[in-house]
């Protein structure tokens, strides 16, 4: 985040802690706003900006990402991750493209081990990669009349999940049903900002990890950094994994997780009743689960709009549908909650 554009959030109402952005007056009130209200948010301090340009970009990232890169267009958008040699995602994170730049919007938490791990795979090629985090602001919209408000401002909205709108002055993503993440320069941010508070809630941008967490799109931090194959987040029922694109770092491993069948644990939704703050990268067990054993992983956590928690976690499947599950080393509950799509569907 750039220092004018804090300033010109801090005059428009944001608290921060720490050079982090906490919200805008009140947590509960823009949690509850966040989900089926309309809100927008600054997503710099989510998100950072990695650009990867040059002759070789497309053939290098389609090299070590696990989607097919042919699929990414300036109008198209799409979900992707980075493996290492085992199959373990490094990273997920959403691709867009730009003129002959090609960018990826990658969490906060995970990026400079992802710009490190993918400088060390380019030896020969002609790419360049770097962070381009504070040429654009990153705002998320959500909501029906915020899209209205949008489009407004606008002229027009990408139509369909992951399309893109090149606009003149902004870079518009379709990332879920009336949510938008938009990309522009700080003078334009500040007006569409402006435009969109006459119907928008301003929240903080924790509450975007709980709209995706109920749209089931995990993410991956430095507590699960290669922790878990692409199955295991569902990057499979995301349309983020090409089983016939050719080789690519860890393709082996989740070529063969995919063809055998040895799909032993998923993502699911949970509600978790706890005294105690869970956090990415805590451990679920079950009554029957040894001292050593665990059931599975916090992958995304955020209070929920009522009480207790919403979380992402990779359960193993026998354990999620026949036995009752609790955290590891604290005294809690936990619900299973409906996804958005099926496991079937894989």
């Amino acid at each position: 985040m750039t220092e004018d554009w804090k300033s010109f959030l801090l005059a428009n109402g944001a608290e921060f802690d720490n050079d982090f952005l906490s919200g805008f007056g009140n947590i509960d009130l823009e949690r509850r706003a966040s989900v089926g209200g309309d809100v927008m948010c600054d997503l710099s301090q989510s998100y950072r900006l990695l650009a990867i340009q040059g002759e070789d970009a497309r053939e290098f990232l389609q090299g070590q990402l696990t989607n097919d890169i042919n699929g990414l267009s300036p109008e198209t958008s799409q979900l992707s991750g980075f493996c290492n040699p085992k199959g373990r995602l490094i990273a997920n994170f959403r691709l867009m493209q730009n003129g002959d730049t090609l960018f990826a919007i990658v969490p906060q938490d995970v990026f400079d081990t992802t710009l490190q791990k993918l400088q060390f795979y380019i030896v020969r090629a002609q790419v360049v990669i770097g962070d381009a985090s504070e040429a654009l602001v990153h705002i998320g919209v959500s909501g029906d009349r915020a899209a209205a408000q949008l489009r407004e401002h606008l002229g027009a909205l990408p139509e369909d999940l992951h399309d893109v709108l090149q606009h003149e002055r902004y870079m518009v993503i379709k990332v879920g049903d009336e949510r938008y993440q938009v990309f522009g320069n700080l003078e334009d941010s500040k007006s569409l900002w402006q435009h969109l508070d006459v119907q928008c809630a301003a929240v903080g941008g924790q509450h975007w990890q709980l709209l995706n967490i109920r749209d089931g799109i995990g993410e991956i931090t430095a507590a699960t950094c290669e922790a878990f194959v692409p199955q295991m987040l569902n990057m499979d029922l995301l349309g983020a994994i090409s089983f016939d694109k050719g080789c690519y770092t860890g393709q082996e491993i989740v070529a063969r997780t995919h063809y055998l069948g040895k799909q032993k644990r998923r993502m699911y939704r949970i509600k978790i009743l706890s005294d105690t703050p869970p956090a990415a990268g805590d451990e679920l067990a079950t009554d029957s689960s040894g001292e050593n054993q665990y059931t599975g992983t916090l992958v995304t956590v955020q209070p929920a709009t009522d009480n207790g928690y919403e979380a992402l976690a990779v359960i193993q499947i026998k354990a999620a549908e026949t036995e009752a599950l609790k955290l590891k080393h604290s005294a809690s509950q936990i619900e299973l909650l409906p996804l958005p799509y099926s496991f079937e569907s894989g």
